[in-house]
């Protein structure tokens, strides 16, 4: 059994439950949303450009392409995260451009790709920032305990840091 073989570029499911199914992406899948599915693994995926897997009891990262543009994990149980896609950024961002990990207990961050754009990291448990990428404009690290305010690149447009509790 599991979900027939999707053949378009956006397949959407929320709060369904998937646990035990199989599900099929052709190479034309660019955005995937499987919010709140009782998903513990990936599905494999292609050339994905967009995946958004909020709400889902993962267990492990495998299957997660290296060609992914946008990424939504927010509230998925993994306290870590894996090594990022590293992209470029000369004219137009290349790579993993926008990344949102809400709610997950991080307590460290991988190296931040060059390409990052949009980074939301609040509802964590981070107590320190690696060093942020020149092109990175939007940051969001409310709810984090910091030891100290992590050093900013002078290319933020937008900062958010609600109720942090920087103690140095």
């Amino acid at each position: 059994a599991g979900i027939p073989p999707f053949d378009g570029q956006i397949l959407w499911f929320t709060n369904t439950d998937l646990s035990g199914q199989t599900i099929v992406l052709s190479q034309e899948v660019n955005d995937l949303v499987l919010t709140g599915d009782n998903l513990s693994t990936l599905p494999h995926m292609g050339g994905m450009g967009s995946l958004r897997i909020d709400g889902n009891p993962l267990t492990s990262w495998a299957n997660l392409p290296d060609t992914i543009g946008t990424l939504s994990a927010s509230n998925v149980g993994l306290p870590y995260l894996p090594p990022l896609p590293q992209g470029t950024f000369y004219y137009a961002p290349s790579g993993l451009t926008d990344l949102t990990y809400r709610g997950n207990g991080l307590t460290s961050l991988p190296t931040i790709p060059v390409s990052m754009v949009h980074l939301d990291l609040a509802h964590n448990a981070l107590t320190a920032l690696p060093i942020l990428p020149d092109g990175l404009s939007t940051l969001d690290i409310s709810n984090n305990p910091f030891a100290s305010f992590p050093l900013l690149p002078d290319t933020l447009f937008l900062l958010q840091a609600d109720s942090c509790d920087f103690t140095s």
